[in-house]
C-alpha cells in the first residue's frame, strides 16, 4: 500500500514539473498580457536597426552618394542652360524641385546620414533623367533638321546652273574648294549626329545633348559658310541665334 502511495505521489509531481508542448510551461491568462509589450519593443528594435543598415550598407551608401553628388551637380548645370532655351514652364518647375532635393540630399551627406542622402539622390537622379528624356528629343529632332538642310544646299550648289555657266577659272574653283570643306563639315556633322543617337539609345543622355549641339554648331556654321552675302548670313546667325547660344552652353536671352 505504501508503495502504491509513492508511486500516486511520484506521478503527480512529475504532472506539475512536466513542461507542456515544445519544452515551455503553461501560461496563465495574466502572464500572456504581460508578454506582450516585450514583443512590441523587439518588433520597433528590429525596425529601426533595419532603417540603420548594416555596416556595409552605409559604406557603399557614403561611396554611392559622393558619387551621385558630382553626377548629379554636373546635370543641373547643364539642364540650367538646356531647361533656359528650350524648356516649358513645367520644365522649369521641375528643375527647381530637382535642386532642392539635391541640396537636402548635400546635408544628410554632410550629417553623416548616408543611407538617407543616397536614397534622395537615387530620387533625384530618376527625376533627372525623365527630365532629360523629355528634352533631349528636341535636340535630336532640330539636328536632323538643319542637316537635312545643309545637305540640300550643298547639292543645289553643287548641281545648279551658276556653277555650270560660271566660266571664271578663278571663281570656279574658289566655290568648288567652299563646296569641299562643307562636304567634310557635313560628315563630322553627321558622325556627332550619330553619336549623339548612339547614347540616346544607350540612355546616356547628357552625353547624348553634347553631340547633338555640336552636330547643330557644324550644321549652323556650314549654312552660314554657304550663303551668299553678309546680309544672307546674318538672317541664319538670327534664326538659329538660341541654337547657337546653347551650343556655347549659354541661356540665349
Amino acid at each position: 500500500m505504501k508503495h502504491v502511495k509513492s508511486i500516486l505521489i511520484s506521478a503527480m509531481f512529475l504532472a506539475l514539473a512536466t513542461p507542456s508542448v515544445y519544452g515551455q510551461q503553461d501560461k496563465k491568462p495574466a502572464d500572456v498580457g504581460k508578454q506582450e509589450p516585450a514583443k512590441e519593443e523587439k518588433s520597433a528594435e528590429s525596425t529601426e536597426n533595419a532603417n540603420r543598415g548594416t555596416y556595409l550598407d552605409v559604406v557603399h551608401a557614403k561611396e554611392n552618394s559622393i558619387v551621385l553628388d558630382e553626377n548629379i551637380r554636373e546635370d543641373i548645370y547643364l539642364l540650367q542652360v538646356v531647361v533656359g532655351n528650350f524648356g516649358e514652364a513645367s520644365d522649369k518647375s521641375t528643375l527647381e524641385s530637382i535642386q532642392k532635393d539635391h541640396v537636402q540630399g548635400k546635408k544628410e551627406l554632410f550629417k553623416r546620414k548616408y543611407l538617407n542622402s543616397y536614397n534622395i539622390f537615387k530620387k533625384v537622379s530618376k527625376n533627372i533623367q525623365e527630365l532629360y528624356t523629355k528634352l533631349v528629343t528636341q535636340y535630336q529632332t532640330k539636328a536632323n533638321e538643319i542637316l537635312g538642310l545643309c545637305a540640300e544646299t550643298l547639292v543645289d550648289r553643287e548641281t545648279g546652273s551658276s556653277n555650270k555657266s560660271n566660266k571664271n577659272p578663278e571663281v570656279a574653283a574658289k566655290t568648288s574648294k567652299q563646296l569641299m570643306e562643307n562636304k567634310i563639315r557635313l560628315v563630322i556633322a553627321y558622325d556627332q549626329l550619330n553619336m549623339g543617337d548612339k547614347f540616346k539609345f544607350d540612355e546616356r543622355l547628357s552625353n547624348a545633348v553634347t553631340h547633338y549641339r555640336l552636330a547643330k554648331l557644324h550644321g549652323i556654321n556650314i549654312l552660314v559658310n554657304l550663303a551668299e552675302t553678309e546680309a544672307d548670313k546674318t538672317t541664319v546667325k538670327n534664326q538659329y541665334k538660341t541654337d547657337l547660344m546653347d551650343g556655347e552652353n549659354l541661356v540665349s536671352k
